[in-house]
């Protein structure tokens, strides 16, 4: 089964903006952070300057006006940053060493705009878990516009809570940063709705001379997550074309619940009502009526050939309202709160002049990267037929079996989880530059971006793993009551026997789903500064034309398709 979708668009912007002349500019707004000291600086001297009276201002102070122009590339319109009045953020690669930020999505996320929560690396039964995203506003991650040196980048293959389309950032290789701009709040009129948020533009190295080598490591003193981090940064000139490449290698190793003292054990609940997981558990209702019975007493000896599993920790536990079982307060920890993740990533840049106003330019990004993640106890067995109830003919009741696979019985949690392997690139090529003296510029360029992501799940299989709990302690099917299985279960089997991890993968399977996205376009933008003059000052325009299309298909492994896999169909009679 393949899931496609093709889209093809042609569109046309054109904006239009007039700034104030360089006296009224201190007037403007202007944020620029992190660099909060600066910033701040900045804003007590305007204030200043505009307390005193004109007429007594000295020289320094009129000087102290003549501000440098510094572009942001948040606007088509190329435009000095004081002499706007919408408020920029700008992290540099200075900032981001400074702060220990140890990838671009960490250092996006410092900012006070990024405040909602988002699925990413730190999960491990999401739909994403290789992917890093950034919320502004706690809006949606698709309303927010990621680009890279002005271009956009192709959506991730995989939906966002499987629902919405985003921007991944893990593709951004740290070491390649020079700066991101950051232009927060509704851009939609020049970018569209991908903009609602606002636009973050990731712009890399344009100059390196000689080479740069860079090590990182990192740690955690409550243990996992040490991460390492090796870049090779260089630059040269082969007479008039500049290159620029980058490597970088990232590696960090698992953090699981059980290494954090609030995360580790249920009766960490704040509520003080943290009870036991339920690893073996048999619950029934009376026939015909269906009422609801709880949990059926094992008795206190029933749970003693297992108390090895889950690190000693299995015991006779008691549910208020529900009844006896056997379970662990300690099962919480066996999941992964930060992934284990490797990431290698490669950068080229080349540039070259044409002529006195006219620069031919090429850049390049590849991205491959992994993450494992393990969602701990959630490996489960219950019910009979694929996950369901069934009859117990010994009691006349109708019953339902769950067996929570300990780290024991699959061979260390480590070792079977599952992991998703992404590669992508982003490629552009393209001429820009002047038409001869004249203000107007122009920027004619190809951009293409793709992503492929293939995940590999470890899946429990409907035939095989009910046929070994059918011989284990079920029996054979004894028939059908009103579409319910029917069976003589022995139940100390059941509570007393463990599985043996050869056992664990003999009704288990590694599953591969592939999914890919891509998008491309060809675009020309025209901009003049200083089009014409207005009272306030020089009013500038910016037009853009541009054809592309875009791509996004899923392969999932046919055994979903076709209900091979067990909890995929549920049958729970009728």
């Amino acid at each position: 089964m393949k899931v496609k979708l093709l889209t093809t668009a042609v569109c046309a912007s054109l904006a239009l903006t007039a700034w104030a002349d360089g006296a009224r500019a201190a007037d403007a707004l202007n944020l620029s952070l992190p660099a909060t000291a600066a910033g701040t600086a900045a804003l007590a001297q305007s204030q200043d300057a505009q307390s005193q009276d004109a007429s007594q201002a000295t020289d320094e102070q009129k000087k102290a006006k003549e501000l440098n122009k510094i572009v942001v590339t948040g606007s088509l319109i190329p435009r000095a940053q004081i002499e706007t009045a919408t408020p920029s953020v700008q992290i540099t690669a200075e900032d981001i060493k400074a702060q220990g930020f140890k990838s671009v999505y960490e250092a996006l996320k410092s900012t006070p705009f990024a405040t909602g929560g988002v699925q990413g690396n730190q999960d491990s039964a999401s739909f994403t878990q290789g992917a890093q995203t950034l919320s502004l506003f706690g809006l949606d991650p698709g309303f927010t516009l990621i680009l890279v040196d002005g271009h956009p980048l192709a959506d991730y293959p995989l939906l966002y809570n499987g629902e919405s389309n985003f921007v991944d950032l893990s593709s951004i290789p740290t070491a390649m940063v020079d700066h991101i701009d950051i232009v927060p709040g509704n851009q939609s009129a020049i970018y569209g709705s991908s903009a609602i948020a606002g636009v973050v533009n990731i712009v890399l190295k344009q100059k390196v001379d000689g080479i740069d080598l860079g090590v990182r490591v990192g740690g955690y003193s409550q243990g996992g997550g040490a991460s390492q981090r090796i870049s090779l940064v260089g630059g040269h000139s082969f007479g008039k074309l500049d290159a620029i490449f980058g490597l970088q290698y990232d590696n960090s190793d698992p953090i699981w619940a059980y290494q954090r003292n609030w995360t580790d054990s249920y009766l960490d609940n704040p509520s003080g009502n943290g009870v036991a997981s339920r690893d073996r558990l048999h619950l029934a209702y009376s026939l015909p009526d269906f009422s609801y019975l709880g949990y059926i007493d094992p008795g206190e000896h029933a749970c003693d050939g297992i108390t090895n599993l889950f690190n000693g920790t299995e015991k006779y536990q008691y549910r208020p309202g529900s009844g006896y079982y056997c379970g662990s307060t300690e099962t919480a920890g066996y999941t992964t709160l930060k992934n284990k993740y490797q990431d290698t990533a490669g950068y080229l840049s080349l540039k070259m002049p044409l002529g006195d106003n006219a620069q031919a330019y090429a850049n390049f990004i590849f991205d491959h990267s992994k993450v494992f993640y393990n969602v701990g106890s959630g490996y489960t067995w219950w019910g009979a037929n694929d996950g369901g109830y069934f009859v117990d003919a010994n009691a006349g009741q109708l019953a339902l079996a769950q067996w929570a696979f300990a780290p024991e019985e699959v061979g260390g949690y480590e070792n079977i989880g599952s992991n998703q392997v992404k590669d992508a690139y982003n490629s552009t090529i393209g001429v820009r530059g002047n038409f001869g003296d004249s203000d107007w510029a122009y920027d004619a360029y190809y951009d293409r971006s793709q992503v492929w992501v293939t995940s590999h799940e470890r899946e429990r299989m409907s035939a095989k793993i009910d046929a070994y709990f059918e011989n284990l302690f079920l029996g054979p099917q004894l028939g059908e009551w009103y579409g319910y299985p029917v069976y003589a279960p022995d139940w100390d089997k059941f509570y007393t026997n463990a599985i043996t991890p050869e056992v664990y993968r003999s009704f288990t399977d590694m599953l591969t789903s592939k999914s890919q996205s891509w998008m491309q376009h060809v675009n020309a933008v025209f901009t003049n500064t200083n089009l014409f003059d207005l009272p306030g000052g020089s009013a500038g325009i910016a037009a853009l034309v541009q054809a592309g299309n875009q791509h996004w298909s899923l392969r999932p492994d046919q055994r979903f398709v076709d209900g091979e896999v067990w909890g995929s169909v549920r049958r729970t009679g009728h």
